[in-house]
């Protein structure tokens, strides 16, 4: 149900950010920023910015990679982390791991590399807690949370 006109979908799609006098023009035809809005192409951009930088740590890792970036917009959904339920945000991503609520794409078991069935797409807090603790340590550290929280 977009309304912008297929020249305009064309050329969105075709360059990563609108530019006027040759600078980034960020905003996009509905308001939001380009690299975040899924009408405008941002999801795309995301999902190849993604890909792109695990097949370079594949490669870097010696890790076998068959992630496409269609595979990678497939596993970004709607925007929202499945695991933490927050809404991705796509501006904050440029630096190593960007903020909390970055996406990020994680290897469910990291020896098989980046292959389809692997990978999945969660924010980059949901990312960090999975990689440095096991499930029994979340689970206990969720119990001691909750034991608290209910104790003030």
């Amino acid at each position: 149900m977009s309304h912008i006109r297929g020249s305009q979908w064309q050329k969105l799609t075709q360059t990563p950010f609108q530019t006027e006098n040759g600078r980034r023009k960020y905003r996009c035809l509905h308001g939001r920023r380009q690299d975040a809005c899924r009408e405008c192409g941002g999801f795309e951009l995301a999902a190849r910015v993604m890909c792109s930088a695990a097949r370079a740590r594949a490669k870097r890792d010696g890790l076998p990679c068959d992630l496409t970036p269609e595979y990678v917009l497939g596993l970004i959904g709607d925007g929202i982390c499945p695991v933490l339920g927050i809404k991705y945000d796509f501006s904050a991503r440029c630096r190593q791991g960007g903020q909390d609520s970055s996406p990020s794409i994680d290897k469910f078991y990291p020896t098989l590399g980046y292959i389809k069935g692997n990978c999945f797409v969660i924010s980059s807090l949901a990312n960090r807690i999975k990689t440095s603790a096991s499930a029994e340590q979340v689970r206990k550290v969720a119990e001691w949370m909750q034991s608290k929280e209910s104790a003030s």
